[in-house]
């Protein structure tokens, strides 16, 4: 069941990033990813805490009900909140799913600036999702201290998502766009870097300071870096090329979780968890060293607007705002 309720997140998620540069325009665009990683992290630390209080007081069917319930509310806003936009390639001009997601993987991973953005998501994404992914076996495990199990899990898993939404919103309100670019190198390798003191096996309130550490260090690259993907896209592949993001992103998630659980079954999750981040460590430094510079991508991005196609229906598609008109300004 969870895995049919995921189905539908690749192409949800494509086509909100696809649509979100026309909505905000491209100067408000990481502002606006950044508002929206802090509120969906947020939102996700209140379903963990919400969700285990109601599971455990009252019944676990009803949590799952509040959280489908939740699903039919964002479904109802958007329906009636989201202006219809058309398409960025007429119906006549589309072809076979297939070739369309074949050309998805081509632009994301044909071009070095979004190859390289890409790679630092995945990779990021991968590196960080352990602890949290572990966070009830490495509770259970723990007798260390007097915590409560259940609180252990707890700060373990919120600590992430804490972090993340605490990075997003302040890195994109407090340090110029020009340095956001610059500084997602020493970010990306600083995601994984701060979590290998975990080797020594510290007691649950150090983990989870290190596991936001990491959170906070994700959450301020993150933005810059969907922000980025989204203004060197071509118009017309935007929604194919997220839609390979997405799908990306939930790969590395499922495997980093499979094997560190593997891994997890043979050895102590600390030790696991420590040499998984040494690993992250090692490749982001090597992905770091070959970052694209800013000329190139703003070449990239030129290049991309100039070859943006006519919409399918230019009256429907006119702006009626200064904020609407933003890539094609």
């Amino acid at each position: 069941m969870v895995l049919l309720a995921s189905l539908g997140s690749p192409p949800a998620q494509a086509a909100r990033s696809a649509q979100m540069p026309l909505v905000v325009g491209r100067k408000r665009l990481a502002l606006a990813l950044a508002t929206l990683h802090t509120t969906s992290q947020v939102a996700q630390v209140a379903g963990y805490l919400g969700g285990a209080a109601l599971a455990v007081s009252l019944s676990p069917h009803l949590a799952l009900g509040v959280d489908v319930g939740t699903f039919a509310l964002s479904a109802l806003l958007i329906t009636l909140g989201v202006r219809l936009r058309p398409a960025a390639i007429a119906p006549a001009q589309r072809r076979h799913l297939l070739r369309e997601t074949a050309e998805g993987f081509q632009v994301v991973f044909g071009q070095r600036v979004l190859r390289s953005i890409a790679t630092v998501v995945f990779t990021t994404i991968a590196f960080s999702i352990v602890p949290e992914s572990l966070a009830a076996s490495w509770a259970a495990q723990d007798t260390s201290n007097h915590i409560p199990q259940g609180v252990e899990q707890g700060l373990i898993m919120g600590a992430g998502p804490l972090g993340l939404a605490v990075g997003a919103l302040m890195f994109s309100r407090l340090v110029r766009e020009e340095w956001r670019w610059r500084l997602i190198p020493a970010l990306a390798v600083a995601t994984p870097l701060v979590l290998v003191p975990l080797l020594a096996g510290p007691p649950a309130p150090v983990v989870a300071v290190l596991v936001a550490l990491s959170g906070l260090a994700q959450g301020a690259s993150l933005p810059a870096l969907n922000a980025s993907f989204a203004l060197v896209l071509p118009v017309s592949h935007r929604g194919r090329a997220f839609g390979v993001m997405s799908s990306g992103i939930q790969a590395s998630q499922f495997l980093a979780v499979v094997v560190n659980g593997a891994f997890a079954e043979r050895f102590r999750i600390p030790l696991v968890v420590g040499l998984w981040s040494v690993a992250g460590t090692i490749l982001m430094v090597v992905v770091a060293a070959s970052w694209p510079s800013r000329d190139r991508f703003d070449a990239v991005g030129q290049a991309a607007r100039l070859s943006a196609p006519a919409p399918a229906d230019p009256a429907a598609a006119a702006p009626t705002s200064p904020a609407q008109a933003g890539p094609a300004a």
